[in-house]
């Protein structure tokens, strides 16, 4: 971590205390320092003093990053301005902005229909641009809401996290603002999400994000000036590798999967992996892994050929996937078997362990013995409890020598009733 990031990183630890502050008012810290600092206003609007400690001087660092990303959450709108306070879930979070400079509304609940039915969607559009007229529409009201909320814009919660303000402070500055890796979001989620090996979700993600080391992405990258298919020596990008290549094109023929849609030329990766993942479902089980395996051993054989000079036919790649199909399919079902073997046994365990009430007016001694061939004694405990499950005593002993188990048991019974 550089010495900036370690500044932002500070700036979200501190960004915390005065959300504290913020929301614990009555806490003992934050009455002694409204004393002192601000009297007369909130945490979120007090400023510099003269002679004021470093503590609060730090405070001041954690108000500013945490005022850029609190957000009002309407309720009745009457607590928040319309033009200045930030009510608009932006990011980051804003006031909207007017078709009129001199428009003359103050408040949010001036925008709301009689008893918060709704927003007033003629008004809302003569008075703030088409864009944001469109955001304030698509906000939910509740009726019965009696007041505004400031809540924390950047995490689904509404409340301050260190993570969610780092996040906030790395890239609020426009300078160092770090690029979301490509490739589209929805595709991501749906490959974690596939009941498939860890180390295939990885690799799809690789390959959809533009990181696995292609010639193409090498070449972006200024590694290397080129690198060309080893099958078919044309320019090797992650499409032609694996759907464009003749040799990964016999591949998908020959594999019993719906293979139109892969092989048209016109379409473009992502749209390829989107009807494989929507296939996935309505297939047989034993091939609805093989397209992320087949995929695999594509690569795999690509990287052979390159760096060991393994010249590997299209039938060995695909038997090849068929072989870790299969097994990752028998592994699959042993583990989720072994699962729900555990589970019930787990399930019985609990039942045959579950203490049973006695009579009314009874009360219950539960002994147990211990006997270990190595030890030269045995031992013994007993518990007592009435019909109610009320504790009435408990005690432990160490026995004579027992020849077995079952002998240290009834030493154990021997005990607990003579005591």
């Amino acid at each position: 971590m550089g010495f900036r990031d370690f500044e932002k990183f500070n700036d979200a630890l501190l960004g915390k205390q005065v959300w504290r502050l913020f929301t614990k008012p009555n806490s003992l810290v934050a009455r002694v320092l409204k004393g002192k600092y601000y009297p007369n206003t909130t945490v979120l609007n007090a400023g510099s003093r003269k002679q004021a400690s470093f503590f609060w001087n730090s405070v001041l660092h954690g108000q500013c990053l945490l005022k850029k990303g609190l957000r009002f959450i309407i309720g009745n709108g009457k607590s928040v301005s319309l033009w200045s306070d930030p009510w608009l879930p932006t990011s980051p979070p804003r006031p909207p902005i007017p078709l009129d400079p001199n428009n003359t509304l103050i408040k949010v609940s001036e925008l709301l229909k009689q008893n918060q039915t709704g927003w007033n969607e003629d008004l809302i559009r003569e008075s703030v641009i088409a864009a944001d007229a469109e955001e304030i529409l698509a906000m939910k009201l509740c009726p019965f809401a009696e007041s505004d909320h400031l809540v924390w814009h950047y995490n689904k919660s509404g409340d301050y996290s260190v993570k969610s303000g780092y996040w906030l402070a790395t890239h609020d500055d426009a300078e160092n603002q770090v690029e979301p890796p490509p490739g589209n979001l929805s595709i991501k989620t749906m490959i974690w999400k596939l009941p498939t090996a860890p180390k295939l979700q990885h690799f799809l993600w690789k390959m959809i994000t533009s990181s696995l080391p292609l010639g193409s992405n090498l070449q972006r990258r200024r590694v290397t000036n080129s690198i060309k298919c080893p099958h078919c020596f044309q320019e090797e990008t992650t499409d032609h590798l694996f759907f464009e290549c003749i040799y990964a094109q016999r591949i998908w023929r020959a594999s019993g999967l719906p293979h139109n849609v892969l092989l048209q030329p016109q379409m473009a990766f992502e749209d390829k992996l989107t009807a494989i993942i929507q296939q996935v479902p309505t297939l047989p089980d034993h091939l609805r892994h093989l397209p992320w395996w087949i995929l695999w051993r594509i690569w795999k054989c690509r990287n052979k050929m390159l760096f060991q000079n393994q010249t590997i036919h299209w039938r060995s790649t695909l038997q090849a996937a068929y072989f870790d199909t299969k097994e990752w399919l028998e592994a699959y079902q042993f583990l989720d078997t072994d699962n729900n073997r555990r589970s019930q046994n787990r399930n019985v365990e609990t039942q045959q362990h579950k203490w049973i009430r006695p009579p009314s007016g009874y009360t219950k001694c539960n002994y147990d013995g211990a006997f270990s061939n190595t030890e030269r004694g045995a031992k013994a405990g007993w518990i007592i409890r009435d019909d109610m499950g009320i504790f009435k005593g408990a005690a432990n002993a160490t026995t004579r020598y027992p020849k077995t188990a079952l002998e240290g048991e009834l030493q154990a019974l021997l005990f607990a009733m003579m005591n």
